[in-house]
């Protein structure tokens, strides 16, 4: 199975010190991340709120020292997560969009954030 990141679980992860890529390392054979959500990541370091943009910084640093496979798509990160699924199976989203949550349910799984802490697939 393979792991698709979105921006915000990942700065979610970070702000409660969830170990997000250990995790992604014993569930899944590879981890995918679209260009855009590094791009997100660098524009919340630069201007986020201040709690944002250490997260947004971990989370960069975070990526640059695990075994990701970056996505060369750009542009606004939802659509290109839904337009990947079209083509592709197999593959567990993890986000905290509720909006993309629901457009998902019927053609993905889901990585979630349970309780504080912890991490479950559904």
């Amino acid at each position: 199975m393979k792991a698709l990141l979105d921006t915000n679980f990942l700065i979610a992860c970070v702000k409660r010190k969830i170990q997000i890529f250990e995790y992604l390392e014993e569930h899944f054979s590879e981890v995918l991340l679209p260009r855009g959500v590094i791009d997100e990541l660098v524009r919340v370091a630069q201007h986020g709120a201040p709690r944002d943009r250490a997260a947004a910084e971990i989370a960069l640093k975070l990526i640059s020292l695990s075994p990701v496979h970056v996505l060369p798509f750009t542009g606004y990160v939802d659509q290109q997560i839904v337009g990947y699924l079209r083509e592709h199976e197999g593959i567990v989203v993890a986000t905290l969009d509720k909006k993309l949550q629901r457009i998902l349910q019927a053609r993905a799984k889901l990585l979630v954030i349970r309780g504080s802490k912890k991490l479950g697939i559904v």
